[in-house]
This record gives structure tokens, C-alpha cells and sequence, in this order.
């Protein structure tokens, strides 16, 4: 196990230089910090009108609310593009991997309820595996069942002394990255909050684990518990607050808090290669914001919670720790080139926002504004893969065209 405190004196060290002063040099400056990389974006190198673009409306939709049952979805919880075109949804409502073709025809079907070769209990993802496979995750099981891209069931991967840690991606087609949530706490120097934590290990191809490392993971105002239950929707986390965001990109392992505009890659061996930095403006929360923040929270609680008294609710929304600025992104998504889309930060409830890109060097390419949708799954050379929810609650996988100019 690496040391713990070494990354987070680290990583935290890097964040609160991060931000540069109006003014600096437009363009990437590329510097060394303790042999680390730290690459400085002052401004986008793409000329004004040549940046990519995401078309809004969708070249492929699959979902319904009422019809043909193949194509109704009711707990989508992954999807993937495979190279030829094929999507799968991962549907843990059906408990199994549903194909369609590129145009969306519906082709087959794997997977049913239960715990044996080929069958799921908690179906929580689905991800690219090496040698074109796919990995799909089952979060009770503990496993990742591996089939062929014709979705014949290949081996269980099984990794059962990692309870409470989630898949958040494939590194290097064959390295589970992993993500722990509750317990791990982390009290810093900040009056009436400090940050918790959580740790990043990786699972290998014959289930060995490895350490990344430990890092701050979001603000929390007093002394909570810390299962998933709690996590979701417990009031004492501080609100509008940063939010550490882990993402595989090809070969590296990403993490950023959006405390700053401050990215950082680590290698699979748990060691600090790179910083991305980029200019950012801190933007104020007002009180508007803020009431309208506490009913949709409100809202939300109820739906999780369909059973609880909605005033008591209320009254511990109202007194919840909120923030006066908006962090300065939402998550990470990584391109299939080693590329990032960093996401700007907004309520579901808002308009789209927009993605900042950095090419696989660091370098801020500009910013593409996004379409509407309610989850990223995949974003290729040439599409985005999304997750949205129609006024009806239906869940439908779209795929919006990528235009790389």
C-alpha cells in the first residue's frame, strides 16, 4: 500500500496553486514541480470558430414508455458503444445486457436474475475490456462478468474483499479502477467543515488488488455516518460543494474536486505524473439560486424517500451548510485518444452547460457546449453516449454526433 498522506499533501499542495491571475499569457505553459508536470492554460488554443461541436439532437434513441418492452428501460445503469456501432444498455431493472444495432434494432439479450455464471443480482455498469470484450459490473456480487463482443459469457472476475467501492473505470483495458464509499474521513484545517475521504484502488485481470492512494472527496459539515444510504442523502454534507471526481482515461487514473480549476493523472502505480490547470473565475451563488437549489432538493429526497414527513424535510434542508460560489466543474469524462471533457457545473435541473476539453497533453483545445441530458456514459471520436429522461420518466440512451472541425 502506497502512503496515503504523501498524495493528499501532494495533490492538495498542487490545487492551491492552481488558479492564475486575469491577465496571464494566453496559451498552455508547461512547467516541473517536483518532477510533476504542471501544464497552465491561460486560454483555449482553438481559433474563434473552428471548436467542436455535439449536435442537440440525437442520431440514434432508444427508449420508450409504453410499447415494444425490449426497448423500455427501468434502471439503466451503464451503456456502451462498441467499434462496429452496437450500443448495450446495462438495465438492472431486467437484470441483463441489452444489444441494439447501430440503427437501433433490437439483436439480443444476456443476463437474467441470480447469482451464477452469467446472471446479476445489482447490475451496475458496463465497461470496455481488452481484446474488444466487455466487463460488466455487478456492485452485490462483488464480480465483473466478462463476455466476448458477441456477448458470449467469457469468466467472473470476482473481487469480494472490496465491499463498498464502485467501478469507475477500465485503465489500461485490463485494470479495474475502483472507488470507496463511506468511512475513510479526513478532518482538514477548515472552520465549521473538513473534507472526507475516499480511496482509489485498482483490481487486476486475476483479481489482485492495489492501492492508489486516499483523497479528499467532498465538504462535510459535522460528524456523519458514511454508507451509501448516508452518502445520497444525508443533509450534513455541505451543499453546492466541491465533489471529487475519479475517472479512468486510457492509461491513467484522473481526479479533480472542482475546488479550483485543477486536474490531476496519476500512473498505475499510485505516482503524481501530471497537473492541468486552467484560468477560472469564481462564480456567486445567490440567494435565489439557493431556494431554488432547496426544493428541488426537497424533491429529490421525496422521491428517494417516497414514505418520509415532507416538512421535517424541509426544516433540515433550511438549515444545511450552503457555499457562496459554484465549484468550478461538475465531473471528468476521458475520449478514447487520452483526451478530457471537464463538465461546468449546474443543477439537473438547469440548462445544458458546457464540457472544457484538454487534448491528452493537457493542453485547453476550448470549450463545446453540451446537449440536454441527465448522464454521460461515453464520449468517442465521433459521438456521445448519454442517458436522459423524458417528461413521462421514461429512460432513453441517445447518441448525439461528436463534429471534430
Amino acid at each position: 500500500m502506497r502512503s496515503s498522506m504523501v498524495a493528499l499533501t501532494r495533490i492538495l499542495a498542487l490545487w492551491a496553486a492552481a488558479c492564475r491571475p486575469e491577465g496571464s499569457p494566453r496559451g498552455a505553459i508547461t512547467g516541473d514541480s517536483a518532477g510533476v508536470t504542471i501544464v497552465v492554460n491561460a486560454s483555449p488554443a482553438w481559433p474563434r470558430g473552428q471548436a467542436w461541436t455535439v449536435d442537440a439532437m440525437p442520431v440514434l434513441d432508444l427508449g420508450t414508455a409504453m410499447g415494444d418492452s425490449l426497448y423500455e428501460f427501468g434502471s439503466v445503469m451503464g451503456a456502451l458503444r462498441l467499434t462496429d456501432g452496437r450500443i448495450v444498455v446495462a438495465d438492472d431493472r431486467a437484470k441483463q445486457l441489452r444489444v441494439y444495432s447501430p440503427e437501433g434494432a433490437f439483436l439480443q439479450a444476456v443476463g437474467r436474475r441470480g447469482r451464477g455464471p452469467g446472471e446479476f443480482d445489482a447490475l451496475g455498469g458496463v465497461y470496455a475490456w481488452r481484446a474488444d470484450s466487455i466487463a460488466a459490473f455487478d456492485y452485490s456480487l462483488r464480480r465483473v462478468t466478462l463476455y466476448s463482443t458477441q456477448l458470449a459469457f467469457g469468466r467472473a472476475l470476482e473481487f469480494r474483499n472490496t465491499p463498498g467501492y464502485w467501478v469507475q473505470g477500465v485503465v489500461q483495458d485490463s485494470l479495474l479502477l475502483l472507488r470507496s464509499f463511506g468511512s475513510a474521513q479526513m478532518p482538514l484545517e477548515v472552520p465549521g467543515t473538513y473534507w472526507d475521504s475516499t480511496w482509489l484502488i485498482l483490481v487486476g485481470p486475476a483479481g489482485q488488488t492495489d492501492t492508489i492512494g486516499r483523497f479528499p472527496q467532498r465538504k462535510v459539515a459535522g460528524a456523519v455516518g458514511r454508507d451509501l444510504r448516508t452518502l445520497l442523502s444525508n443533509p450534513d454534507f455541505v451543499q453546492l460543494a466541491p465533489v471529487l471526481s475519479a475517472t479512468a482515461a486510457r492509461t491513467h487514473i484522473v481526479i479533480g474536486t472542482g475546488e479550483s480549476f485543477s486536474i490531476d493523472l496519476y500512473d498505475t502505480a499510485g505516482s503524481l505524473v501530471r497537473g492541468i490547470r486552467r484560468t477560472w473565475k469564481p462564480e456567486s451563488v445567490d440567494g435565489r439560486y439557493i431556494q431554488d437549489y432547496k426544493q428541488k432538493r426537497v424533491e429529490f429526497l421525496l422521491n428517494v424517500t417516497p414514505n418520509a414527513d415532507a416538512t421535517s424535510l424541509r426544516e433540515r434542508v433550511d438549515r444545511l451548510m450552503y457555499l457562496d460560489t459554484k465549484p468550478a466543474f461538475l465531473g471528468i469524462f476521458a475520449d478514447p485518444d487520452g483526451g478530457l471533457w471537464v463538465s461546468s457545473y449546474r443543477m439537473p435541473w438547469q440548462e445544458p452547460g458546457y464540457w472544457s476539453v484538454f487534448d491528452s497533453a493537457g493542453t485547453w483545445l476550448g470549450d463545446v457546449q453540451q446537449p440536454r441530458f441527465d448522464q454521460v456514459f461515453q464520449i468517442g471520436r465521433d459521438f456521445v453516449l448519454t442517458l436522459s429522461f423524458d417528461d413521462a420518466g421514461a429512460q432513453h440512451v441517445r447518441v448525439h454526433r461528436l463534429n471534430r472541425h
